[in-house]
């Protein structure tokens, strides 16, 4: 009954509230099909961006953070449009190539500060929904220690390396959320990449924590 009222009220706010096109406001979906021939996919993984000290197994990202990507994931972190998150987990699905012996996917954590003032990590929407696809389990594997300036803000590439030492541990163990030990690979998925900093730190928490492999994937590649 409670799925059934959802599902009526969902219905009821699209219809008084239809989605709007992120790239053009076309009315009738998050991205229009004119829009959608406009992205940028990347044809070859993984991508090579000579992290430092690499803890990535791999790392692959979808398109090119421009055009109608660009203004999706901007809708989607600014005007809390969640919609676009679980548009943006689809695309991952249907356009890139995560690899099949992977244990879990996770994302990675926004700071607790931040969390309450967005309301949700876009991250964790995007990768619940890539998981839901795969047929895998979600699990929140890591903590944010610290509410650091966003990446995409700094220009230095140094300091985006350094401001994230140490920022990320591992998720305690409990009923809902497996041991470090028996995740033998875990897919990353977080909504863009730049230098790879992020994401190679959070790898390093997990590795530290028993992960044997792990493997991001992103929405968009970009400044």
């Amino acid at each position: 009954m409670k799925l059934w009222i959802n599902w009526i009220s969902n219905c009821f706010l699209d219809f008084i509230f239809p989605f709007s096109c992120a790239y053009c406001q076309k009315i009738g979906s998050v991205i229009c099909e004119k829009c959608f021939e406009e992205i940028e996919f990347y044809t070859h993984q993984p991508l090579d961006l000579k992290i430092p000290n690499n803890q990535l197994d791999s790392l692959s990202a979808c398109c090119q953070y421009s055009g109608p990507i660009k203004a999706l994931i901007k809708n989607l972190k600014y005007q809390s449009i969640k919609k676009m998150g679980e548009f943006a987990g689809q695309l991952l699905y249907n356009c890139s190539w995560p690899p099949q012996n992977i244990d879990c996917l996770t994302a990675v954590p926004l700071h607790k500060k931040r969390l309450k003032q967005r309301g949700f990590n876009q991250a964790e929407i995007i990768a619940q929904t890539l998981a839901s696809e795969l047929g895998k389990p979600y699990l929140n594997l890591l903590v944010r220690k610290s509410n650091t300036l966003q990446q995409a803000k700094l220009k230095d590439k140094a300091l985006r390396q350094t401001q994230l030492v140490d920022q990320f541990e591992f998720a305690k163990p409990s009923a809902k959320n497996h041991n470090s030990q028996h995740l033998g690979s875990v897919l990353l998925i977080d909504d863009v990449v730049t230098t790879g900093s992020t994401l190679n730190e959070c790898a390093k928490t997990l590795k530290a924590a028993g992960v044997k492999k792990v493997y991001a994937l992103c929405v968009a590649h970009g400044l």
